[in-house]
């Protein structure tokens, strides 16, 4: 009977210890995977504040003026003002070590509403930080054209959704719409980066975070050059006087 006894001890013990060598690695990535979960959203967090602060600045920082007019110079502090919620000190401007060869990269779109329902992207300005560590020397400007990393699609005489999912526009009116999103280039060696992967360099263990690709577009795929990391979208009514159809010089 003892050793009847024994034996199933024994078995028990066994058994318990394959369990644990098969459940200690799930155990494992599942903690990574929630890591990776968490991480994603703080940074996707600090994008959509960023992105609502921006907002908040450009609807505020020239009410002092008597020309209320936002300029090119006023889109650049907006932007390194903002990021320095993603960026500590200098490290958005590039190359720096700290960033590893990611930057801020948002972009604004002057959007009017048309008689006819749909609406019309007249412009947008993007802005991106130079290799001087001030806001005056950042660069960009205004473009016409579709840009793939942006989340809000470059479109004319379209329905408003064509240009952004959820947007809402009456006849005649204007909207301003932010993209905060961070630009990643694995190679180019001028950013400062050092051949990376996204799942690295943003400090990911088991995940890649989704992406959109400048030559392929979408939010998956594709090369990891070149593309554009945690897009966050703001829309909002501009104050009288901000934005006109000339874009900010």
């Amino acid at each position: 009977m003892k050793h009847f006894i024994y034996l199933i001890k024994n078995k028990t013990k066994g058994a318990i210890l394959i369990e644990f060598a098969i459940g200690l690695p799930i155990l494992f990535i599942l903690i990574l995977y929630i890591h990776d979960l968490t991480h994603y959203k703080k940074i996707k967090d600090k994008t959509e504040f960023i992105a609502y602060e921006m907002a908040n600045l450009f609807q505020n920082v020239s009410q002092n003026r008597i020309n209320k007019a936002i300029t090119f110079n006023d889109c650049r502090y907006v932007t390194a003002a903002a990021y320095l919620t993603f960026y500590r000190g200098t490290a958005m401007y590039f190359p720096h070590k700290e960033s590893g060869g990611h930057f801020p990269h948002p972009i604004i779109y002057y959007v009017k509403g048309l008689d006819n329902g749909n609406a019309s992207c007249i412009w947008r300005t993007q802005m991106h930080p130079s290799t001087n560590t001030t806001p005056s020397t950042m660069l960009g400007g205004p473009d016409y054209v579709d840009y793939l990393i942006s989340a809000v699609r470059y479109k004319t005489n379209v329905p408003p959704a064509q240009i952004y999912p959820g947007l809402k526009i009456k006849p005649g009116e204007i909207k301003i719409i932010i993209d905060s999103f961070i630009f990643y280039h694995t190679t180019h060696s001028a950013y400062g980066a050092k051949g990376l992967s996204p799942r690295e360099v943003f400090g990911f263990k088991i995940i890649t975070p989704k992406f959109r690709n400048r030559t392929t577009g979408g939010i998956s795929g594709g090369c990891n050059q070149n593309s554009g990391f945690f897009n966050s979208v703001v829309i909002f009514t501009p104050k009288a006087g901000l934005f006109s159809e000339t874009p900010p010089k």
